[in-house]
């Protein structure tokens, strides 16, 4: 584990069950209000966009994506040491541009991204990345 900062309360020590009655009205508010057709495209979008942007990192030399992923998540990292990894991550949510958070697998510590908005597109990433090599820049020195 490491130190972080959140933004806002952190309520899991007040919820019963990480307030999973309250995930499924949400779960049921949304597929009523879309219905099964759109809420599937908008699932396929999310994991698909997941897809290309870690096919994206990928082709990147200087990151490392350590397993293709499976739905909407992706961990990816630039080469770098563990700490650095959560400096970068910090200042990312800092800037109020990007919300991203860790994880840590197989000993090493990554970055983790969540596609969930709709407006989230593959410039989006791009520009993520080069946030990332700017960031990892600024701390290097």
């Amino acid at each position: 584990l490491h130190e972080k900062e959140q933004p806002g309360f952190d309520f899991i020590g007040q919820t019963i069950e990480c307030t999973k009655s309250g995930l499924g009205l949400k779960f049921f508010m949304a597929l009523s209000g879309l219905g099964e057709q759109k809420l599937e495209r908008y699932i396929d979008r999310c994991f698909d966009l997941t897809r290309r942007a870690a096919q994206y990192i990928t082709d990147q030399p200087d990151f490392v994506v350590p397993c293709q992923p499976q739905s909407n998540i992706l961990c990816f990292r630039i080469n770098a040491t563990d700490e650095q990894q959560i400096t970068i991550r910090d200042a990312l949510i800092a800037s109020g541009q990007f919300y991203i958070s860790s994880t840590e697998l197989d000993g090493q510590r990554y970055l983790r991204i969540v596609i969930i908005s709709p407006k989230t597109g593959m410039e989006d990433i791009r520009i993520l990345v080069t946030k990332i090599r700017a960031l990892h820049k600024t701390f290097s020195q």
